[in-house]
């Protein structure tokens, strides 16, 4: 997991790079038209804004709970 080890900034980032790298190959399989990255670079910024918040809370909710007692999650 990218979160605990790397941060936020840097799985966000990650975050990034998959999802435009993950669109522009799905918007070339069904469409092969020339801006097909610019929109997929585009969703995947506001995809990031509402990742950053997600681990914001899985840090603070899920994250501690899990390191605290890993068993019983």
């Amino acid at each position: 997991m990218v979160l605990p080890a790397a941060g936020n900034s840097i799985a966000v980032f990650s975050d990034i790079v998959l999802a435009a790298l993950l669109l522009w190959i799905m918007g070339n399989a069904m469409d092969n038209s020339a801006g097909t990255f610019v929109n997929a670079l585009a969703v995947s910024v506001f995809l990031a804004i509402g990742e950053w918040f997600f681990h914001i809370y899985m840090r603070e909710r899920v994250l501690d709970t899990w390191r605290k007692d890993p068993e019983n999650v």
